[in-house]
């Protein structure tokens, strides 16, 4: 893992999309951080849920 601020970013889909279907392609970005399956216990590594008109859990 290479040393630095971690980050995590969406590479798509741009800021500026407008789709007419509703449907849309996601691509995660990442640096100086590892992602590890769920359930999968790993050094300097976690996973992402993302969460899209739900409310949050408690």
């Amino acid at each position: 893992m290479q040393r630095g601020q971690p980050e995590v970013f969406f590479i798509t889909p741009n800021q500026n999309l407008v789709t007419s279907t509703g449907v849309i392609n996601l691509e995660f970005g990442i640096k100086n951080f590892n992602i590890a399956p769920a359930g999968q216990m790993a050094c300097d590594s976690g996973h992402h849920h993302l969460l899209i008109n739900v409310p949050l859990p408690i």
